[in-house]
């Protein structure tokens, strides 16, 4: 995987944003099985209280995500929403490998990465998100993460909405791909792993729905299963420490 494929991401959010600018308000309608392909319509069953809607039938976005708040868990089960997506990358340091004393021989380097979710209201999003982590020791050889993540994002509204921090924590599964030299002895023997990572950052805002971010990461996964010349090794994970910058997109 090659880092260019953010140009790609970056130039397909830039045209959903673009292409999304203008639609700032929820369509009210009784009974619409579908709508608009970029953004889910709101629908209420009979009976069901209503956010404000203005004088053209319109239900205001921020009205729905106020409703959803209302829900169990913040709205997170909530049937009204938007769809993001995030391209990222950034700088990946690997903070521990164990009692293998051979972390510190692997230079600093990249992890690109990018997801795809819901926005549940103005505090909560979630999303699910691949990433490519990659690290490289001049003697030892070649580290490789491939990992699939499902995050949980809490906005903390200030009110200066140019700028969003969050927080967050994601949990998933990481394949852990090691190319070792042979001379070395070093053996991974179970390269899937369960991992999570908790998650920091702030949010600026470029338009109505483009969004810059930058964030600190720290990755980690369970035990790994590693020996050196046949001796099995105690808890062994794959720990590291990134900080990202992205867009998100949200339609």
């Amino acid at each position: 995987m090659k880092p260019y494929f953010l140009c790609i991401f970056t130039v397909v959010l830039l045209s959903l944003a673009s292409s999304t600018q203008a639609q700032t308000n929820y369509q009210f309608v009784d009974d619409a099985p579908q709508g608009n392909v970029f953004r889910r319509l709101a629908k209420w069953r009979s009976g069901d209280s209503l956010p404000a809607a203005n004088g053209r039938g319109f239900l205001n976005r921020e009205a729905v995500f106020a409703q959803n708040e209302s829900q169990p868990l913040g709205g997170l089960f909530a049937p009204d929403f938007d769809l993001t997506a995030n391209v990222f990358g950034g700088w990946n340091r690997i903070a521990g490998l164990g009692d293998t004393g051979i972390a510190e021989s692997f230079d600093d380097d990249f992890a690109v990465g990018f997801a795809y979710g819901r926005r549940h209201s103005n505090r909560l999003r979630s999303e699910f998100e691949f990433t490519y982590r990659s690290n490289e020791a001049e003697v030892l050889g070649e580290v490789q993460v491939y990992s699939i993540m499902k995050n949980f994002l809490v906005d903390i509204q200030l009110p200066n909405r140019f700028a969003t921090p969050y927080v967050g924590i994601g949990i998933g599964y990481a394949n852990v791909d090691t190319d070792f030299d042979p001379s070395l002895g070093i053996t991974v023997e179970n390269n899937g792993s369960f991992a999570f990572q908790p998650i920091a950052g702030v949010s600026l805002r470029l338009r109505e729905r483009l969004f810059y971010y930058f964030e600190y990461r720290y990755f980690s996964t369970t035990d790994l299963g590693v020996s050196i010349s046949g001796t099995p090794l105690d808890d062994v994970s794959y720990d590291t420490h990134n900080l990202f910058m992205g867009l998100r997109a949200e339609f």
